[in-house]
């Protein structure tokens, strides 16, 4: 298997771009249902996957940010670009639904993926920041979960869906392979990473 890691909103365009890809795992709904509508994915395929939450991280060194209503209190606050990462999208959401989105325009720093974003807490350039509990969970060594985004911040919950592509080059191993991963044995393995089964 090799695997293709980035933000959704890039991965989505590396395939309309041509990439031969056989499988595509998205961090949101949107890029799987604008691929879907596009004709890219075989739509018999596409289901709903993981869970995963959107987490307000802080340096493991401490900071004043408690929780999503003071996070436009943050000196340096640090999200994912709405524009292409749905961790982004999910912040923008919530942020905006919280009434604080419109008090950090003036100092956010736009990640261009989740990662980046974790990492900037991670080294202490950003005080706080929006990310999923899986990436939280990579560097909890450096980085402290203060909160969940709160219940009704997000109008649905923060799924990843699969499917396999209408032109995958190995489409019968492609569908073998999606049909695995949403077995037990697989979400035992999810688990371990902070994923919930998609409900």
């Amino acid at each position: 298997i090799e695997g293709v890691y980035d933000a959704s909103g890039k991965l989505q365009a590396q395939i309309e771009s041509g990439l031969a890809a056989d499988v595509f795992i998205s961090a949101a709904n949107k890029q799987m249902n604008a691929l879907s509508e596009k004709g890219y994915m075989d739509k018999s395929t596409v289901k709903p996957l993981l869970e995963n939450k959107l987490v307000l991280i802080v340096p493991k060194s401490g900071s004043a940010i408690k929780g999503f209503e003071d996070f436009s209190k943050a000196k340096h606050p640090a999200v994912g670009d709405p524009a292409s990462v749905p961790a982004g999208q999910y912040a923008k959401e919530a942020l905006t639904k919280l009434g604080q989105w419109d008090g950090i325009q003036s100092k956010v720093s736009l990640g261009t993926n989740v990662t980046q974003v974790l990492n900037w807490v991670a080294e202490g350039s950003a005080d706080a920041g929006l990310v999923y509990a899986t990436d939280a969970a990579l560097l909890k060594d450096k980085v402290t979960v203060v909160a969940e985004a709160p219940a009704g911040s997000l109008k649905k919950p923060v799924i990843y869906p699969i499917g396999v592509l209408a032109k995958a080059p190995q489409a019968e191993a492609a569908k073998d392979f999606a049909a695995f991963l949403q077995t037990e044995e697989a979400m035992k393995i999810f688990a371990a990473y902070g994923f919930a089964q998609a409900k």
